[in-house]
Order: structure tokens, then C-alpha cells, then sequence
């Protein structure tokens, strides 16, 4: 493990909420929650609560006192073909140019991060540049094997050549991990970069948001040059 910072991701262990401890999202549009993360509901009627919890997991990692749990406190069981429900984490594009991104040698990333949604199934999350109007995607499935038990899932990116990335102080990158999502920004490639225009999962993602008092719940988000996920980054 080489000096100095590794983690490219500000606050994957929860830590801190300058905003505040709770914020709930009534349907339509996004806020900010724990630092650095972000609540999408852009669902038809669900009403969302991402919260700080104290209870987190002991793990190969070290321990992580803290997550975001988000609940469905208002269940959205028609799910619309536009609707989704995601948290969000934008890379800083300074802190992503260094892989470069859109030329040749561009360099693989490696992201990692525990769950325990209280449904167990596929989820997905969705990688894509923020510049060039958001045309490069990578989708990954996942699976919560048992409901309400911590696990970990590694993913490692291929370096993408094709594209516009952004650079400076905008938004480089766009991680999200989706909680529900209609057809319209579904595709069925993954584990590989792809064009076209903001797709969040594949048709195999779980609609977490269609059940009253469900819980998504994530910690230990990391992600990191190379193709090895290293411990957790304390």
C-alpha cells in the first residue's frame, strides 16, 4: 500500500453530517444528506428518509461506527418507466483526471463498499462521466445475499478510452447506487463502458421503494487506482 491517500471517495464511512443527522425526500428531485452523498427520489409517490446510523459493522475493514440508511416511509408500488430512486456520489474531476480518462492508458479503478438492505435480490449501481453529457456508462449488478447482512462488493472498472471528461472543480464522475429504476434507464450491458445517456440499472434491479419501512443501507464506499481493492482507508 503505497503513501499517502488512496480513497478518492470524502467520506465513505459515514462520518459526517454538517447538514444534519436525517433528511427526508418527498417525490421529485434530490438533497443532500450525509456529507458528500446525495438522495434522488424521483419517484412517482414514495416518500424517503436517509438517515446517519451508529450501529454499523465490524469487518475485515475495521469497524465502521457509522452508515446511511435510507427508509421508505411512503412505498411507491406503481413505478412509472421514468421513476427512480438512487444515492449519488460525485468524484471531483481533479481527482479523477490523473486516471486519464478519453485517451489511450487509461488507468483502471477499483470501488468497494458494504450493504445490507433489508431485501435481499439484485441491485445495481451505475459509473458515468459528467462531461459530455453524461454518455459513458458502466452498469455493475450486485446481489444483497441475505437481508439486513453486512457484506462486501468489489468492482473493478476498465480504463475508458472514448469519451469527454471533465476536468478542474466540476463534477468528473458520478457514482450511483440505485434503489429503484423504470425502463426508460435501464440497459442490459455491464461490466463494461457503453454509450448513450444516463442509465442507472439493468431490468434485474430490485424496487426496494415499492415496500413500506425497506431499508438501503451502505458504509465503507472506497474507490481507488488500480484493479486490487485495499482495506478500508480509515
Amino acid at each position: 500500500i503505497g503513501a499517502g491517500r488512496r480513497n478518492l471517495i470524502f467520506n465513505g464511512d459515514m462520518r459526517i453530517a454538517q447538514r444534519g443527522t436525517s433528511t427526508t425526500r418527498s417525490a421529485g428531485g434530490s438533497l443532500y444528506c450525509l456529507d458528500r452523498f446525495n438522495l434522488g427520489n424521483n419517484t412517482g409517490s414514495a416518500v424517503l428518509t436517509a438517515s446517519q446510523q451508529s450501529d454499523g459493522p465490524v469487518t475485515t475493514d475495521g469497524a465502521f461506527k457509522y452508515y446511511v440508511q435510507v427508509n421508505v416511509d411512503t412505498a411507491d408500488t406503481n413505478g412509472g418507466n421514468n421513476e427512480f430512486a438512487a444515492i449519488n456520489y460525485y468524484v471531483e474531476a481533479n481527482d479523477w483526471e490523473p486516471l486519464g480518462y478519453g485517451a489511450a492508458g487509461a488507468k483502471q479503478a477499483t470501488l468497494s463498499f458494504y450493504h445490507a438492505h433489508s431485501i435481499s435480490g439484485t441491485y445495481c449501481l451505475s459509473i458515468r462521466n459528467s462531461g459530455g453529457g453524461s454518455n459513458r456508462n458502466y452498469l455493475v449488478e450486485y446481489n444483497q445475499d441475505q437481508a439486513d447482512v453486512w457484506q462486501k462488493t468489489t468492482v473493478t472498472l476498465e480504463g475508458d478510452t472514448a469519451g469527454t471528461w471533465s476536468s478542474g472543480t466540476t463534477a468528473g464522475i458520478g457514482i450511483l447506487f440505485a434503489m429503484t429504476n423504470g425502463s426508460t434507464f435501464q440497459g442490459s450491458t455491464t461490466n463494461q463502458w457503453f454509450g448513450g445517456t444516463y442509465y442507472h440499472s439493468t431490468p434485474n434491479q430490485t424496487s426496494l421503494t415499492a415496500t413500506t419501512n425497506a431499508k438501503f443501507r451502505i458504509t465503507g464506499v472506497q474507490l481507488e487506482v488500480g484493479k486490487v481493492a485495499t482495506p478500508f482507508e480509515h
